[in-house]
């Protein structure tokens, strides 16, 4: 089987800056993800650091694209002499994120199974088609898209949701370039890919709201609409969290909603009870103008009646 191979597109690889603890930033890294922080460092840095961890057996490489951690950072750190990473240091984690991948007319593609039996890539039969793993995500090849569920695992934390979002559409974008390599074939559109975010999970971490219900006992609380959850509380992870799970990328847009609900009410406290008194008594107030109106109306029509009974006696 052969597919209409595209040409290869050499990938930039931004340099960031990487603090002292880089060891067990990877070590964590691939315990929570199950494979390695290829968007944080250089090829040639990470390769140094991957290397001197599997030599101490650390970490090791249990297929293509994926790796495990085996053996005990705590010894290792005491001869690197590194410091814990704290991952819980921004607002929002975006996680079970779903992309929907749109596919053009690709050459062999309906025989895209036989091309996985010869090259001895593992997959399942789906009734949409075929069931692959790649960098600890869940690929779907259909007949017209690829839908890929990120890993369990795989969290993005980040400001807001929106670069949560964006991280989380890099992650997407790597996998797709992996998934070209193993399938030698161009999946793109143009210059790019047409992906669409179909399902994803915004929670804003260390919520008041999450607050209040563990207090009360309450791990998981869910918020519906016409019967469907949109949001809800959970403290799965002990995060405490509160995260909006709308399909179609519509979390995404409700999380800064709820926020700015959240922070407008801890700047302005109120309540429901005090809100139903302001307006009964508005209410109140209302009548009780209708009814001197209405006095000054009877009043009015008094005082014409006198006056219209005047002029017909004259």
């Amino acid at each position: 089987m052969t597919f209409k191979i595209g040409k290869n597109m050499a990938s930039k690889q931004v340099k960031k800056k990487v603090k002292k603890n880089f060891y067990l930033y990877v070590y964590q890294f691939v315990k929570d993800n199950g494979y390695l922080p290829t968007k944080d460092f250089s090829k040639q840095r990470l390769n140094y650091y991957v290397r001197e961890l599997k030599k101490a057996n650390i970490i090791r490489k249990k297929g293509y694209g994926v790796w495990e951690t085996i053996g005990d950072i705590e010894d290792f750190k005491k001869h690197k002499q590194v410091k814990k990473v704290n991952y819980v240091t921004k607002q929002t984690r975006g996680h079970g994120f779903v992309f929907q991948v749109l596919l053009k007319s690709i050459e062999n593609w309906d025989q895209r199974h036989l091309y996985l039996q010869e090259n001895f890539i593992p997959f399942k039969k789906i009734r949409q088609g075929q069931s692959i793993k790649l960098r600890s995500h869940t690929i779907w090849l259909c007949d017209k898209s690829l839908v890929v569920y990120f890993s369990p695992k795989s969290s993005f934390y980040s400001k807001d949701s929106y670069s949560a979002s964006a991280r989380a559409l890099i992650e997407c974008k790597e996998t797709l370039k992996a998934l070209e390599r193993e399938l030698k074939v161009n999946l793109k559109y143009g210059k790019g890919w047409f992906i669409r975010e179909s399902r994803s999970h915004y929670a804003d971490i260390d919520n008041c709201l999450a607050k209040y219900y563990r207090k009360r006992g309450v791990n998981q609380f869910h918020i519906e609409q016409n019967g469907k959850t949109w949001a809800l509380v959970d403290n799965s992870f002990n995060l405490l969290e509160l995260e909006t799970i709308a399909g179609n990328g519509d979390s995404k847009k409700d999380l800064p909603k709820l926020q700015m609900f959240l922070n407008d009410l801890r700047d302005n406290p109120t309540t429901l009870t005090q809100i139903k008194a302001e307006t009964n008594q508005e209410l109140k107030d209302v009548y009780s103008v209708i009814r001197e109106q209405n006095k000054i109306i009877a009043q009015l029509e008094g005082q014409i009646i006198r006056l219209t009974n005047l002029l017909d006696n004259k």
